[in-house]
């Protein structure tokens, strides 16, 4: 028994012994293989992370939208939709609010199919461009390109609300006319009849001056408002300013007066009508205020659209201006302070008048080498009249720059009137005045 004790007390022990090696060599080997594994999978990992940070990942970006969305003949860039969406344009917004009622199955989150049903889209478009001075982008290319139009087509003979696709000259004035002499008509807009005859009476400022004083505003057509527009370098706010003042808000017991402006119909081609949503409008799409005793309007901004001479690009035709301009007379004793002047160039008869002022203009003024002899005011314009400022200086300035200026001219028609200046195009100054190249032709 003692033996049998012994011996299996012995067994015991060894085969405890011999299992703990056994184990503890399992567990070894299988640390070991597993340890091998995961540093190889981390090895991978690691490596695939180092592969991605080498490869150049661009952030999203509002860039990364389509850039533009075709509807009808127009190509919108995606920033005018998102600026529709959140309410630039207030006639826009109404049309959107009211579409759910006239399209009950298609709702008014859709605005692809709102956008596709509002009949002002193109003019929109053209207030925002005008707006964000978004030109020449890749949304306008594409639908100049898919218009191919003729420089000739650019502008009608007569031009109406809508026939403008190229944008006038001034960075500061939402109305851009085309004669210096215009009439507004100023009428009581206020609910129609008797509402609109209650007696409602106007103060009227122009250039910081009160040129009438308690006008009695009627129904449409109400009053005549007749406005030499003045030249805007010359003004302080560099654009003529126009609002009005309520002095009597009329007999009936609504306390206030509802002013509407706009272009007489009779000269409604007197003005490009695509600038701002808030611009002057034919009638009945005037502008209209409804303003408390005292109270002013906004102020309207009216202007001739500008031509620009940039001293950055054409330093001797800039300094020919200026010095035509402050005036000091030319070599032979001519003098010509002229800003605003009259184009007389498009027809064909028009251009045989311009060379016939040029042809004049230069006799007397012998050639010289490496120069050409520039004409201020320009053939192009009735005030030349065979009689210019003459300078000499570079070809490639007075060539190129008159191009360039040729290329402004595109809306006009012979017969309109331009303010020649001494202004940036593409000014970054915020307040100033300047030309954008707003055409790609």
């Amino acid at each position: 028994q003692t033996n049998k004790q012994t011996n299996k007390q012995t067994n015991k022990q060894t085969n405890k012994q011999t299992n703990k090696q056994t184990n503890k060599q399992t567990n070894k080997q299988t640390n070991k293989q597993t340890n091998k594994q995961t540093n190889k999978q981390t090895l991978k990992l690691c490596t695939l992370l180092v592969a991605l940070t080498l490869i150049p990942i661009k952030a999203w970006s509002a860039a990364d939208a389509p850039p533009c969305i075709k509807i009808g003949n127009l190509y919108l860039p995606s920033a005018f939709e998102i600026a529709l969406i959140k309410g630039e344009d207030p006639d826009y917004t109404d049309f959107a609010q009211n579409f759910q009622n006239t399209h009950p199955k298609i709702g008014w989150f859709n605005d692809y199919a709102v956008m596709q049903e509002y009949p002002d889209l193109e003019l929109s478009l053209q207030t925002w461009r005008f707006r964000h001075n978004v030109y020449n982008d890749v949304c306008q290319k594409q639908q100049d390109a898919a218009k191919q139009q003729p420089l000739s087509g650019i502008a009608a003979p007569i031009a109406v609300a809508r026939s403008i696709t190229t944008h006038p000259q001034h960075s500061l004035s939402e109305n851009i006319f085309r004669k210096q002499t215009i009439t507004l008509q100023v009428f009581d807009a206020g609910g129609g009849s008797p509402y609109n005859n209650d007696g409602d009476a106007v103060d009227i400022w122009f250039n910081g001056v009160r040129i009438s004083t308690n006008v009695q505003i009627l129904a449409w057509p109400g009053i005549s408002l007749p406005l030499t527009l003045q030249p805007s370098d010359l003004l302080t706010a560099k654009t003529n300013r126009l609002y009005f003042k309520v002095v009597n808000t009329g007999f009936w017991f609504d306390p206030g007066a509802t002013i509407g402006v706009n272009i007489a119909p009779a000269n409604a081609s007197k003005i490009f009508q695509h600038a701002s949503a808030s611009n002057i409008r034919v009638h009945p799409q005037a502008i209209k205020w409804h303003l408390g005793l005292n109270q002013t309007t906004p102020v309207l901004n009216l202007a001739l659209g500008l031509m620009c001479y940039d001293k950055r690009s054409w330093p001797e035709s800039t300094l020919h201006v200026q010095r035509a301009q402050a005036g000091i007379p030319d070599s032979k004793g001519r003098i010509h302070k002229e800003r605003i002047v009259t184009i007389d160039t498009k027809s064909a008869a028009a251009k045989a008048r311009a060379i016939a002022r040029s042809v004049k203009s230069v006799a007397g003024y012998p050639t010289i080498a490496g120069k050409d002899r520039d004409e201020f005011p320009p053939k192009a314009v009735i005030q030349n009249a065979g009689t210019a400022h003459i300078q000499y200086m570079t070809p490639t300035d007075n060539r190129a720059s008159g191009a360039f200026l040729g290329k402004l001219l595109t809306p006009y028609n012979d017969g309109d009137q331009i303010e020649l200046i001494d202004a940036l195009i593409g000014s970054p100054l915020s307040g100033a005045l300047f030309c954008r190249d707003a055409y790609t032709q």
